[in-house]
């Protein structure tokens, strides 16, 4: 019975090496409409360049602290008029301070991007700087606002997962819905921040991986639809980030761990250590928060920018795992790996 289970594995694994054979035997063909779609794709990858003065607006979301604080001073800094979204009055407050004395300006707004009042509050409140200076005109929107919340989905509370899907996906549709019209005259630029999570899913990361797979269809739709309008739509997908997001997983214990049953302790009670072991372990290989800026500036000033930024050693190396192992093979690498790291 083992040797028949084994032989059908082996039958799945080799049907997948078999399509790479005929890929690789039509691959003439493959470059050929390679270069004959990038020849009709030539006047179509052109976008329109907007110029770093304080007259072009910038919308940021999640300003807080981490990438959008940074993003928000990088463009700040390189003379653009920021609008920073924050949760708190010390957030605006500080990068206030951090900004003061830059060629660009900078406004905030406080605000919950869950909340559909606060984000139509928002809108009036950008609006409002329109009607008071013609001149300015709308032209990139970061939608950065995100949040984690690891646990196994057995048992995770529905309301964290809701949660999840309520920051990291419908608040920045929302947030687009309010602003997309004028972006589109203004022939903008829109960057919705992702993750490597969203190609690649971890365990204990359930919720979060969910959210940023839909993140990631929205923006592939949203692109198709912006195309004839001129808007450009990038997915910025960093792995591990040395902002204040990647302390609370490595420390997010006391958080949603002590909130679990004594029975889901104990039947993950390996999981949990080898995530927290894992993710502590592998810090040395998170990012700067200014990489994941490089990325974002590329993508709204660069006359070509990309439809995805892959950014950080560790994103591009699970990425290119994905794509190189099926995903029984995948999963037992996986394994190894923690097992590696844990050691």
């Amino acid at each position: 019975m083992y040797l028949k289970q084994f032989f059908g594995g082996l039958k799945c694994d080799f049907w997948c090496w078999i399509k790479w054979c005929f890929f690789l035997l039509f691959f003439p063909f493959y470059l050929f409409s390679l270069f004959f779609l990038y020849l009709l794709s030539i006047p179509r990858r052109f976008y329109h360049v907007p110029t770093p003065t304080t007259d072009s607006v910038v919308l940021i979301t999640g300003c807080d602290s981490g990438i959008g604080k940074c993003t928000a001073t990088k463009l700040i800094e390189m003379g653009y008029h920021v609008i920073a979204g924050v949760t708190s009055e010390e957030g605006g407050n500080h990068l206030k301070e951090e900004t003061s004395g830059y060629r660009g300006e900078l406004s905030y707004f406080i605000g919950d991007i869950t909340k559909e009042q606060s984000v139509n509050d928002f809108r009036e409140f950008v609006e409002d700087m329109f009607q008071q200076n013609k001149r300015k005109r709308l032209v990139g929107l970061v939608n950065n606002a995100g949040i984690v919340l690891p646990g196994p989905i057995e048992l995770q509370p529905i309301n964290q997962i809701q949660k999840q899907f309520d920051v990291n996906v419908i608040g920045q549709v929302r947030v687009l819905q309010q602003f997309l019209a004028r972006l589109r005259k203004s022939k903008g630029r829109i960057i919705n921040m992702s993750s490597m999570y969203g190609r690649v899913c971890g365990t204990m990361l359930g919720a979060h991986n969910a959210s940023k797979c839909a993140l990631e269809a929205i923006s592939d739709t949203l692109r198709a639809e912006m195309l004839r309008f001129g808007v450009s739509v990038s997915i910025i997908e960093p792995g591990f980030v040395n902002t204040p997001m990647l302390e609370s997983i490595c420390g997010g214990k006391n958080q949603i761990w002590e909130g679990l049953s004594e029975h889901g302790k104990h039947d993950y009670s390996e999981e949990h250590q080898k995530f927290v072991n894992v993710t502590e372990k592998l810090k040395f290989l998170a990012t700067d928060p200014e990489d994941v800026t490089c990325s974002v500036i590329h993508a709204i000033t660069s006359p070509f920018p990309r439809t995805r930024y892959l950014v950080g050693t560790d994103a591009n190396l699970i990425c290119f795992i994905r794509r190189a192992y099926p995903d029984r093979l995948r999963d037992v690498l996986f394994k190894i790996c923690e097992r590696f790291v844990k050691c």
